[in-house]
Formats: structure tokens, sequence, C-alpha cells
């Protein structure tokens, strides 16, 4: 909510704007785990695509041989999102999800799949989201000093039982 704008009359000098909000320029703002330090910063300009499964916990029991509905949302960054895929053997393939109404560019967009397990055990669910200008989250863990731009397909592992 917004509840009041300031006019400046020159750039903003306070720690945020100034300092905090800068992430490394390497792609996707990661450096690689436990790298703090030789590289160049800039300020965050933009957001990444990004997706996650909102109706299952990680670890949650799903029956074998029943179809179960995977709902979730995601964030296509600057651009809205595309498409939503998931993939339940590790990436190799992925299926595309539906996905919901799309509210503009900056909102969040639902997606849901109806999958079953079939196999007994632990099964991962990866999801990746592409928005509208082809940019895609990526299959590394990105990584940066100040945790800022998140982005890289997650897994959710579920207990077939």
């Amino acid at each position: 909510m917004l509840s009041d704008i300031e006019v400046l009359t020159k750039p903003d000098d306070t720690y945020w704007t100034a300092r905090g909000y800068h992430v490394p320029t390497e792609p996707f703002a990661s450096v690689g785990a436990g790298v703090r330090e030789g590289f160049q910063l800039e300020k965050v300009t933009a957001i990444f695509p990004r997706s996650i499964v909102t109706n299952l916990q990680d670890g949650a029991q799903v029956a074998s041989g029943k179809p179960i509905e995977l709902r979730g949302i995601a964030l296509g960054g600057d651009a809205g999102v595309k498409s939503v895929d998931y993939s339940l053997d590790g990436g190799k393939s992925w299926r595309p999800a539906r996905l919901g109404a799309d509210y503009g560019k900056y909102s969040f967009r639902g997606w849901s799949a109806n999958v079953t397990f079939d196999t007994k055990g632990p099964a991962g669910v990866m999801l990746r989201c592409t928005n509208l200008d082809g940019v895609a989250q990526p299959m590394q863990r990105t990584w940066n000093p100040a945790g800022y731009m998140w982005s890289s397909v997650e897994t959710r592992t579920l207990d077939v039982v």
C-alpha cells in the first residue's frame, strides 16, 4: 500500500538505494556458493522468472496410482509468464502445466497439473517458468552474498505411499 510519495532534488543516497539492493553483474546475479568478493555489482533493475508449488510441502505423502493436482504460482519477472513446465524425471523431460488467468506482466500467475506417481518411494517434482522474453529459470543454483534474485529450478520431493 502506498502511503506517501517523496520527490527528491538529488539521487537517493539512503542505504537501500545507494548500497543495499545490488547484485553481481554475472548471469542470473550468481557468483557461486560462498563467493563474497572479486566481482562487480549493479543495482537490482530486473526480476527473474520463478515458479513454486503451493499446495504440497516438501516430504508430503501422496498415494501411489492415484491422480493428484499440483498447484502453484509463477512470476515471469519483467516480462510476464509465457509458460510453466514440470518434470517428474529429474529434468530429462518437461510437460506444460495449465496456466491460470493473466493479470499483467508483474503479477503472479496460477498454474496447475494433474500427475500420477506409480512407483512408491521418493519422487521429485521440478518446476520451470519461462517468461514472455524467453528467459527461463536456470537449472543451476543461483547464489550471491545478499541472497537477491533467487530463481533456479527447485525440486519438491514427495513421498509416494
